[in-house]
């Protein structure tokens, strides 16, 4: 009876240790497309937009790992990788206490895809008229891509949750 007991236990356990590894295994899927009005509902109309060309964003997007960091430095669009490294060849850098919003690479690529602009806005949403200097620093700011047409949401918030 003990050898059962016992051989019960260990499959279990060997079950849950192998399901465990392949659920950390999995990647983070970050963010989602929706359509301009939709966006605009849930998420508000875009206080601060700012233009930059789709062929930039592909080519600093062809250098980007997994993820893909997004940020406003005053009005200066950033492109940064996962150690927050511009993508741009700019060098500039964001330090570690300011925010950065999270995309995966794979749902960037997707936006990009179906996109016909050859224009991509920067959108910071969610600002009151006091917070338009703050920018993407302000607890209420909320980064978007948008094409005019679809806009790309539901990014992670860099920090307090960092990939």
């Amino acid at each position: 009876m003990k050898k059962i007991v016992y051989f019960c236990f260990v499959i279990f356990f060997g079950t849950l240790l192998v399901s465990n590894v392949s659920a950390q295994s999995k990647e983070l899927r970050i963010g989602k497309i929706f359509a301009k009005e939709e966006a605009n509902q849930l998420f508000g109309k875009p206080s601060i937009t700012i233009p930059v060309r789709k062929d930039l964003l592909k080519a600093a997007l062809a250098k980007a790992d997994k993820y893909v960091f997004f940020s406003l430095k005053g009005k200066l669009p950033l492109i940064l990788n996962s150690r927050r490294i511009s993508l741009l060849g700019d060098n500039v850098s964001l330090s570690a206490n300011e925010k950065a919003f999270v995309f995966s690479k794979e749902v960037v690529e997707e936006f990009l895809n179906s996109s016909k602009s050859s224009v991509i806005y920067f959108e910071i949403r969610g600002l009151n008229n006091l917070e338009l200097n703050t920018t993407a620093t302000s607890p209420n700011a909320v980064f978007s891509l948008s094409d005019g047409v679809y806009t790309l949401e539901a990014s992670m918030i860099c920090p307090p949750a960092c990939i």
